[in-house]
């Protein structure tokens, strides 16, 4: 059975000083998850810390009108709701509490695809001197992101990584409320010091879910526990849900140009693979990729590597050319 518990009730005074995020820290109960959920990149990259992506759209279920997440997801949030109306019906859950109402989700699964293409957009947008010509405009379009690359990250596999986006990009992250993140006297006010939370956050890893230190009314599926493999069934979440990120790092820079070309130039095309050879696009991407992990490499050492990369088109499959990319680049200087 499990006890509930409340947190100390906080005086006016005392409140004002948990605005800061270290106070907040020592506030929260821990322990709360296991280390991959405490981080940022949960939901984001593998068991390899290599960064992944959704690999299709089917694997999402609708858990209400407007938000949807993983199948398994969904089925274990839904016995979770089941669970805390259950206590509600026994009174369990005090009438003052944020749960009292119930499980409501408010936020779950988002398109990365749809904010990176923005991304790109903003950057194609600051190319001067717009050619209306299709070759002539893919080649300016990539030697702005090859630019831009020397400064910040623009390939989709490195955009996953960075603070704009969430783990939500994953289907396994649900918010049950819209508050501000940035709010530490709220979260302590309406979440920690409700004297159900430790109720709620304990009936959450029963049913497989851990809370967000940082954002106590999200859920992040915590795909190690045991309470959550009953609702995988042997599973592998990694192999069957989700791929490798760089395996769609060119096509969503042929998708962002053409995009760009078609809306923002006023040309209604249909671009094929035959505007430019795929090894055109490698020979371009191995340079944004240097350029994204910092290599500095002379001229000589790209060429080279350019080189090797190119003659691997006819010895292996695209997938196995982004993968040794990626890894020659993360094993040298």
């Amino acid at each position: 059975m499990i006890v509930l518990k409340k947190l100390p009730v906080q005086s006016s005074s005392t409140i004002d000083k948990f605005q800061g995020k270290e106070i907040y820290d020592g506030v929260f109960p821990l322990p709360f998850g296991p280390k991959l959920s405490e981080t940022s990149f949960y939901g984001k990259i593998n068991e390899k810390n290599e960064p992944i992506i959704l690999g299709n759209e089917q694997y999402l279920s609708r858990i209400n009108e407007n938000v949807r997440c993983l199948d398994f997801v969904k089925n274990a949030f839904q016995d979770l709701q089941q669970y805390i109306k259950s206590a509600i019906s026994l009174r369990r859950i005090r009438n003052d509490s944020f749960l009292f109402s119930g499980l409501v989700v408010k936020k779950g699964y988002e398109d990365v695809q749809r904010f990176y293409l923005d991304f790109l957009s903003r950057i194609l947008a600051t190319i001067k001197k717009k050619s209306s010509h299709p070759k002539e405009f893919i080649n300016q379009a990539m030697n702005e992101i090859i630019e831009s690359s020397r400064f910040f990250p623009v390939s989709l596999s490195s955009y996953i990584l960075t603070n704009k986006n969430s783990g939500r990009i994953s289907g396994l992250i649900l918010e049950i409320s819209e508050e501000s993140y940035e709010d530490n006297r709220m979260k302590i006010q309406k979440y920690l010091n409700d004297p159900n939370f430790l109720f709620f956050r304990e009936a959450c890893q029963q049913f497989g879910f851990k809370i967000d230190k940082d954002i106590p009314w999200q859920l992040k599926a915590d795909i190690s526990s045991p309470a959550m493999e009953k609702y995988l069934n042997g599973v592998n979440v990694f192999d069957k849900y989700f791929k490798k990120a760089w395996y769609y790092d060119v096509e969503a820079f042929q998708a962002a140009i053409y995009g760009f070309y078609n809306e923002f130039l006023g040309q209604k095309r249909v671009f094929s693979k035959d505007d430019e050879e795929f090894s055109w696009w490698l020979e371009n991407y191995v340079k944004i990729k240097i350029n994204e992990y910092k290599k500095t490499w002379n001229s000589s050492q790209i060429k080279n590597f350019s080189i090797r990369t190119s003659q691997l088109q006819f010895l292996l499959d695209k997938e196995k050319i982004f993968d040794y990319i990626s890894y020659q680049l993360l094993s040298t200087n």
